[in-house]
Formats: structure tokens, C-alpha cells, sequence
């Protein structure tokens, strides 16, 4: 960084999708995808790479690597091998035996909180209906219970100082936009960093409702809703009379909605029509059953999920049936 000299460390011939390095920026890790859509994860040893594990088709949206642990020893991963939910799981670099650091049966593992100095994980966050922190130590337990008092349940770690003292915090709320904090572990303190986007700090800014929904074979579609101003003067939820509906659809498959603000959301709902996004069978984060129930099923399966919702929608009283879009 001060002299602009480069050196080169390791030069991909093997095809590798990609590398994780250790805390001495030196790789050891190395992914690798297979013809079949599934996938091998390379270590690095004395006499060059080496094949360490081999995961499935069905495992390829769901398991990868994330950190090398401080001693170079261990790795966590993110995995859902033998499993359906992904877990946070750390790998013995030598023998390949695993432990399961933390879980979830609704939802994927999705964030993982480590040290800078050390990557040993802190904390992991599972991502249902609203993203739920769950600590691994008891100072990320005193963190979470600080943090959830000073700014509410929906806040991201965007990064750390390298001694882990001070922290820059996100919180991601439908009615807060997107706010930096300052938060000193020392001391507690939280302190307002900025507004985002500050031209709509004070706007008339619309809840978001988490509902579940379910499809007409059993599948349950974590989806996610938003109402027009004046239709819910008693906040029951649902709207006095029904209102005109846009279906709000995210890209992908391979991808989800999430609670949080969503500027389509607030834009449509401010416009007088209600708003609804459907994780349908094929989005992430649910485990490997539900996001492989999409294959094959474009314009198909996954396009009733949405339509089921919809039904659900008029059925509940929200939506005028003839006055839907998507």
C-alpha cells in the first residue's frame, strides 16, 4: 500500500471460482464448480492444492467458505450438506471433521459476525420474517442487547476498527430508510452518524408487514406487505376497504425479499395502491428444499406461488380482484 510494488501469490490454472486467504492474506482455501452444478472445495498443503470436499448440485446455492480462523486451523462455512437449512459450521483443516457452530430449522444461516484479528465468529444472523441475531459469546450478547435498544431490532455491522472497539452500524427499517451509527463497545454509546438518503428522514414513509402465505401444495411463502396511507387508520393490518394491489416480483429465482425499507414499496403505496413481494418457491434463504423446488418450474410452479398470493390477497380483503398488476 505505501510503495504500489506488487507480487504475484497465487495464479489461477485449476479453473477455481474463487479464494478465501487467511489473516496473512495468503490463500488457502479454493472453490471450484463442478459440470454437474455441484462443487469442490480445494485446501491449500504443502504440495499444492488439494481436493478437501465435494458437495451436490442441490448444496450449490446453499454451502460455501467464508474465513479462515486465526491459527490457520479451522474454517467456518456456510454448508448444507446432510442438512436442509444452511448452518454455520466449522471445518478441522486436517482431518475435515465438522462441528456445527450455529443453526436454524426456518432459515438459512445469512450473516456471521467474527473478530478482525481472530475471524472466531461472535454472532450469527438467521433471516425468516426479520433478520434474528443470535450470540456466540456473552460480549455479542451484551452488544445485541445494547444495540436493540439504542436503534431497534433491524440493525447490519457494516464494518469494524481492526482492535474491534468501534463499531459502524446500519439500521435498515421501512419507516427509518438507511442510518449509519457509531457504536463504541466501551462505553455503549451510540451516536447518529447520518441519513442515507436524508430527503426522506421526515417523509410519510409506510410500515412493512411480514405474512406468511401458503401455496396450494403446502409450500409457505414468506412474503412481505405494504398499504396505502388512509386505508389502515385502525392498524389492524389489513386495509378498511380493499385497495388496488401491485405484485412487486424480485428478480432471480435465486434471490428474496426481505423486511426493510424498499423504495418500490413506499413509491407505489404512496400512489394509493397496496404492495405485495412473494418469495415463491426458487428464492434463497429458506433452506435447499425450497430453493430447489424451483428448478425446472419457470412460468410454472413458481408463477402459482404468485398467483396464490394474490388469491390470498382478494381472499383476505386487501386487494380489488380486478384491479391487479404486477
Amino acid at each position: 500500500v505505501r510503495t504500489g510494488e506488487r507480487k504475484l501469490v497465487e495464479k489461477n490454472e485449476q479453473q477455481f471460482a474463487g479464494y478465501v486467504a487467511d489473516l496473512s492474506l495468503q490463500p488457502r482455501l479454493a472453490v471450484k464448480t463442478l459440470p454437474s452444478g455441484g462443487g469442490q472445495i480445494f485446501r491449500r498443503s504443502g504440495a499444492g492444492w488439494e481436493q478437501f470436499l465435494e458437495y451436490s448440485q442441490e448444496d450449490s446455492l446453499t454451502t460455501s467458505p467464508l474465513v479462515i480462523e486465526g491459527d490457520g486451523r479451522t474454517a467456518l462455512l456456510i454448508s448444507a450438506v446432510g442438512r436442509d437449512t444452511a448452518a454455520l459450521v466449522r471445518v478441522d483443516l486436517n482431518t475435515g471433521a465438522q462441528t456445527v457452530v450455529g443453526e436454524s430449522a426456518r432459515a438459512d444461516v445469512a450473516e456471521v459476525w467474527t473478530d478482525p484479528r481472530t475471524n472466531a465468529p461472535q454472532a450469527f444472523g438467521v433471516n425468516y420474517l426479520h433478520t434474528e441475531l443470535t450470540p456466540l459469546t456473552p460480549q455479542a450478547a451484551k452488544d445485541i442487547e445494547r444495540l436493540r435498544g439504542a436503534l431497534g431490532p433491524q440493525f447490519t455491522v457494516a464494518s469494524r476498527t481492526l482492535d474491534d472497539t468501534k463499531w459502524v452500524v446500519v439500521v435498515d427499517d421501512p419507516v427509518h430508510v438507511l442510518t449509519s451509527y457509531l457504536y463504541d463497545r466501551e462505553s455503549g454509546q451510540v451516536t447518529k452518524l447520518f441519513d442515507q438518503r436524508p430527503e426522506l428522514a421526515n417523509a410519510p414513509l409506510r410500515p412493512m408487514l411480514a405474512r406468511e402465505i401458503k401455496s396450494r401444495d403446502g409450500l409457505t411463502l414468506v412474503s412481505y406487505l405494504t398499504l396505502p396511507p388512509g386505508s389502515d387508520d385502525e392498524r389492524s393490518g389489513k386495509p378498511e376497504q380493499p385497495v388496488p394491489l401491485v405484485l412487486n416480483v424480485h428478480g432471480g429465482p435465486w434471490a428474496r425479499d426481505s423486511y426493510g425499507f424498499d423504495a418500490e414499496h413506499q413509491w407505489l403505496a404512496n400512489r394509493g395502491y397496496a404492495v405485495l413481494s412473494v418469495n415463491f418457491r426458487g428464492s434463497t434463504g429458506f433452506g435447499k428444499r425450497f430453493v430447489n423446488a424451483g428448478d425446472l418450474e419457470w412460468g410454472r410452479k413458481m408463477h402459482d406461488d404468485l398467483i396464490d398470493a394474490v388469491d390470498w390477497a382478494v381472499r383476505e380483503k386487501i386487494a380489488i380482484p380486478d384491479k391487479v398488476a404486477i
